[in-house]
């Protein structure tokens, strides 16, 4: 779970899921900070921003490419974000770790606000990004509902 503080998205939970020795493992931690533009985290969090708010963090960013993914075009980015904000969820393929990709899921508040969002991290050899959108999205979906209602989120 992340939350957007500032220009940067937080870690503020994480669970680790250790399945066979050797397993490919995330370099993330609890208060780690990382950019918003190359996870799926971010993306969820950027694209449920007020116009104006997200206007300013992308004039404070520079999109450089961490992995030859990472969108690095401000346009591109912005249509992504888009995409993410349509279909309510985002995704990191590889644009942060090579052979990592990411889906993510708003958390809303009370007031129908994104106040962090949830994701889950798999191999690209283990889970097909087909799977991530559907087996693994759904599962997140459901949890992300459940966060959101302990938030005080109602579904209208």
């Amino acid at each position: 779970m992340l939350v957007l503080d500032n220009d940067e998205a937080v870690y503020v939970d994480k669970v680790d899921v250790h399945h066979q020795a050797g397993a490919l493992q995330c370099s993330s931690f609890i208060g780690l900070r990382t950019d918003v533009y190359s996870t799926a985290s971010g993306k969820v969090l950027l694209s449920n921003l007020e116009r104006g708010s997200l206007d300013a963090i992308l004039k404070n960013i520079q999109l450089h490419a961490i992995t030859p993914y990472t969108l690095t075009d401000i346009n591109e980015f912005e249509k992504e974000l888009l995409l993410t904000k349509e279909r309510n969820y985002a995704l990191d393929l590889q644009e942060h770790s090579l052979g990592l990709q990411c889906i993510a899921v708003p958390v809303l508040n009370l007031h129908s606000q994104c106040v962090a969002a949830i994701s889950v991290s798999c191999p690209i050899a283990t889970i097909s990004r087909e799977t991530l959108e559907s087996e693994v999205l759904d599962k997140l979906k459901e949890t992300g509902k459940k966060i959101s209602a302990v938030m005080g989120y109602i579904p209208t």
